[in-house]
């Protein structure tokens, strides 16, 4: 039996509304990301060589949240307001614009 398959070039819709671009994500710390970039810390340091590897970050993911929180222990300016703001706000356009370009359109 003949299968005949067509192709409509229509793409899998892929849900990003919780990912975010990595200069808006440090965008969404405020004035507290100068001093988060700045900690000595050497495990902060480890989270935001992580980040920096990343093409976005998935704000639904609890290991994101977790380090978050741990920042907040070692850098009194990333409060536990900003981090949920970070986290609960709905992602604009501008925020994840270069991901979906790169990578589903």
């Amino acid at each position: 039996m003949t299968e005949i398959v067509i192709d409509t070039g229509a793409k899998p819709v892929q849900d990003t509304s919780n990912l975010i671009d990595i200069g808006p994500f440090f965008d969404r710390f405020g004035a507290a990301k100068m001093a988060v970039l700045m900690s000595t810390d050497p495990v902060v340091q480890a989270i935001l060589r992580d980040v920096q590897v990343r093409k976005w970050i998935d704000l639904s993911r609890q290991d994101v949240a977790d380090s978050l929180t741990y920042i907040t222990t070692k850098v009194p300016a990333l409060t536990p307001e900003i981090v949920a703001n970070v986290i609960h706000l709905p992602v604009e356009e501008s925020e994840n614009m270069a991901l979906k370009k790169l990578y589903f359109s």
